[in-house]
């Protein structure tokens, strides 16, 4: 059965990430790939003639590329982003290299650079430099949104209107893929992104670019210290049983109604549970943006084997 994408998993970028530390970054050159490197991009007619063809540099673009490039080698993440930038681009006298470029995504993406993050997404999303993959790209997108870029907000929306990746979220219905990618679309127009008023506008909807001062917010993703033990009544299934991934509600002695993911597959410990039954569980959380809402949110993960019926609910 396939797995239904639930949520981020923050270590699952990192994985992908090329693994060179951000301090003191090793220069040691990576060929290009005559198949995935910068020919496919001439082939695919992504880089302009002109480019192919480069003037010398002038002096201060020799002094600004130096520069840069001992702040990436230090590991500062703008000066490593805007390095893989002129890499991809061929600008500042560089060649196109676009294996160079997606290690210094990398580089940058790892300290969680939000154009960094969106970049490295291009890159997957396309074939450049690395093998297509758009659910790699989704997740550089959504991580870059929770860094607070507007443009991160924007990708999101695009993504989620493809089906393949929407599937994932459960966004199986048009009308609702839609609608949920207006909802990223809308705050990227919040804060200044005309491309998403046009994309708005183009969906039937009348906006304008937002003027706010106020900075992006900022959601701090990764998982929370600590396993905690919940112990209540157990309300109702949060997802379908017939779900991979479904969750329980449960209300405890405070009242406070507590949804926690069970994951994928059923669990026997739970076998027969009916509406009002005391249940005890433990679990963990974590904090990710919802693709629902859009919203920074915590999310509770069920620690496997650790829950049971306490007591079956009076008269079942």
């Amino acid at each position: 059965m396939k797995k239904r994408q639930t949520f981020l998993c923050p270590g699952l970028l990192a994985a992908l990430l090329l693994c060179h530390p951000v301090q003191a970054v090793s220069m040691e050159p990576i060929s290009s790939d005559s198949k995935s490197g910068g020919e496919m991009w001439l082939l695919a007619g992504a880089v302009p003639e002109a480019l192919r063809t480069k003037q010398a540099p002038s002096r201060r673009e020799d002094k600004e590329l130096a520069e840069t490039r001992a702040k990436a080698e230090a590991g500062d993440p703008p000066a490593a982003n805007r390095l893989g930038v002129w890499y991809e681009k061929g600008r500042r006298g560089l060649p196109v290299d676009v294996k160079q470029a997606v290690y210094w995504y990398s580089v940058a993406a790892k300290a969680n650079n939000g154009l960094a993050l969106h970049n490295l997404g291009d890159c997957y999303r396309d074939g450049i430099g690395v093998k297509k993959d758009e659910h790699i790209a989704f997740d550089c997108y959504l991580k870059a949104a929770a860094t607070g870029l507007p443009l991160g907000y924007e990708d999101v929306g695009d993504s989620i209107l493809r089906p393949d990746i929407a599937e994932g979220f459960n966004l199986t219905d048009p009308d609702e893929r839609r609608a949920t990618a207006m909802l990223w679309y809308r705050k990227a127009a919040k804060h200044g992104r005309e491309s998403a008023v046009s994309k708005l506008k183009q969906m039937g909807q009348s906006v304008s670019a937002g003027t706010t001062s106020a900075p992006p917010p900022v959601c701090h993703v990764g998982k929370l210290p600590g396993t905690r033990q919940l112990t209540g009544a157990f309300l109702r299934y949060t997802y379908p049983r017939s779900a991979d991934a479904y969750g329980f509600l449960i209300r405890n002695a405070n009242g406070e109604e507590i949804d926690v993911i069970i994951g994928n597959g059923d669990c026997q410990e739970f076998a027969g549970l009916d509406e009002g039954d005391a249940v005890t569980l433990k679990f963990t959380s974590e904090r990710s943006l919802d693709i629902h809402t859009s919203e920074c949110s915590v999310m509770n993960f069920y620690v496997p084997d650790s829950g049971k019926i306490l007591k079956k609910a009076r008269g079942k």
